[in-house]
């Protein structure tokens, strides 16, 4: 007996440390991951709102997310979580450091018949999928945890350089690193890693620091406060949660508009998110502050996660937009959500006679979602509408007195960031002065392959990411003489054994009367 219990106390020291290695939960899940449209479908399925839009997520917090739902209810999308968030490193160092390697190869083609066409709702002038599709030739990561309290996560790419403009200008092109239409090049991108950052925490609790994608909301087409739109954050990111709430404060220091080697621009924000009445009711309030400052000074008395970020009243330095979002679940397979974002209200007192007065600037959201169960898969619908005032975003850093129009040197205070050289809203996707109407589907069958349509009408205003602030501008969306864009969109993934798919994508997309079809097809494979 005191053999047996001699080994056991041998055996039990050996494996504490593999044990609490084991627990470290602290691994990022990528945006692009399919575990979070697969928890969605489960939540939607069980009658409960959807999980928290606040993404990404850790294991441990998915974890906690994935323990609210039934195995039963679907066992196939239980299993493509359950995989993510079991999955072990490949090595183990001394039982308590593990560390896994990876890669990726791949091609794609794209193809488009408008080499002129130009998008209105931003400065990208390439295909609209070439930043959702943007897939290096050859990738390489490597995660590392060391111990209970630490992850982390870099990876590199190999492909040529981000450069719209030549990118739109040829009718077909790929992204095969070193070629171009035109030949060899040596122009490759030197802004890696674009994924790369270092986690710390504990139960409930997390802080990441480096460089990965964010989402913050519940929209089908974008979100009023915080959209995927950038390829990467520079991000500075706490997150405290429960079973029924979740804290986040987010910091994303963006390349300053003017000089960037002097002046510093980041995007804050804090967020808490609430569910109610047995999960079926989710809220949240957001607000968020865009701060500039041309001296490069990071003033801490501004980085406060528990201030309210409008009360600091410091114009010309910042700009603040609050969010309220809702979420209800009011039978199984359906979810109703809104989203109200306000810019600029001017009370009474403000408005003095004579004066100018900013106007009035805020974005609303309103849309319906069904899921359900057909044949061996999974149907989801989505019908969502927007409307964006014109001065949604913008906002001038300083207008003298006795003049209402933003100076034409002046980058201003708008939600707005730059990502190799192209302006980008931080917010909704297709930005101010517009009124969207967005219908999507798609069919799933998990692991297997999934097919999805999309149809998108925007009325857009004259004002767009470029246009200048003016106080006198009292106009609605969609403002002037507004133009119609909008799109037709097919899409199909084929999944196979050992990481490998193979993609295809369609859309026809019609801007003021310009028409481009544009193409895409692809191949992955990770190891």
């Amino acid at each position: 007996m005191a053999i047996r219990r001699a080994a056991a106390t041998i055996i039990t020291a050996l494996l504490l440390p593999v044990i609490a290695f084991a627990a470290n939960g602290l691994k990022v899940i990528p945006m692009e991951s399919a575990v979070y449209d697969a928890m969605d479908t489960l939540y939607l399925l069980e009658g409960k709102a959807l999980p928290s839009t606040t993404r990404p997520w850790t294991v441990a917090e998915t974890e906690k997310i994935l323990a609210k739902v039934d195995k039963g209810t679907s066992p196939e999308l239980y299993a493509i979580i359950e995989d993510a968030v079991s999955e072990k490193p490949r090595t183990d160092v001394d039982g308590f450091f593990g560390m896994t390697f990876r890669g990726s190869v791949s091609v794609t083609g794209y193809a488009h018949t408008e080499t002129a066409f130009r998008y209105p709702f931003n400065s990208m002038t390439n295909y609209m999928f070439k930043t959702d599709t943007d897939t290096p030739t050859f990738s390489a990561s490597w995660e590392t945890w060391p111990g209970e309290h630490f992850y982390s996560y870099v990876r590199y790419q190999v492909k040529n350089d981000f450069n719209a403009d030549a990118f739109s200008s040829y009718h077909f092109n790929f992204d095969v690193a070193c070629l171009t239409p035109e030949g060899f090049t040596s122009d490759l991108d030197q802004r890696e890693p674009s994924r790369a950052f270092v986690v710390a925490g504990g139960e409930g609790w997390n802080i990441v620091i480096g460089r990965d994608r964010l989402s913050m909301g519940t929209g089908a087409s974008g979100s009023l406060v915080l959209s995927d739109t950038f390829p990467y954050h520079n991000v500075l990111r706490f997150t405290a949660y429960g079973s029924r709430f979740k804290y986040s404060f987010v910091m994303s220091f963006l390349p300053h508009m003017k000089d960037d080697t002097k002046g510093i621009l980041y995007y804050m924000t804090h967020r808490l998110e609430c569910r109610f009445l047995s999960d079926t009711l989710y809220l949240a309030v957001n607000e968020s502050i865009m701060y500039k400052n041309d001296n490069g000074l990071l003033d801490v008395r501004y980085v406060n996660p528990v201030m309210f970020f409008h009360n600091y009243f410091i114009d010309g330095l910042a700009n603040s937009i609050v969010d309220l979002e809702a979420g209800w679940s009011f039978a199984g397979g359906w979810n109703m959500y809104f989203q109200f974002a306000l810019d600029q209200f001017n009370t009474p007192f403000e408005k003095k006679d004579g004066d100018p007065y900013n106007p009035l600037a805020f974005g609303a959201m309103l849309g319906l979602k069904r899921v359900m169960q057909a044949g061996s898969g999974y149907l989801t619908l989505n019908a969502e509408a927007v409307y964006t005032m014109p001065y949604l975003y913008l906002r001038a850093t300083n207008i003298p007195e006795g003049r209402h129009k933003q100076d034409p040197e002046d980058p201003g205070l708008g939600y707005i960031g730059l990502f190799r050289g192209q302006r980008f809203f931080v917010g909704y996707s297709y930005g101010n002065d517009a009124v969207v109407f967005d219908l999507k589907a798609e069919y799933d069958v998990p692991s297997d392959w999934k097919a999805g349509a999309e149809v998108l009408f925007m009325l857009n205003g004259e004002k767009d990411i470029n246009s200048l602030f003016d106080r006198d501008d009292h106009s609605f969306a969609p403002s002037g003489d507004f133009s119609l864009f909008w799109f037709v969109e097919l899409s199909g993934t084929r999944y196979f054994a050992h990481d490998m798919s193979v993609y295809a994508r369609y859309d026809l997309i019609c801007n003021a009367g310009m028409t481009d079809n544009q193409f895409v097809l692809g191949f992955s494979k990770g190891f």
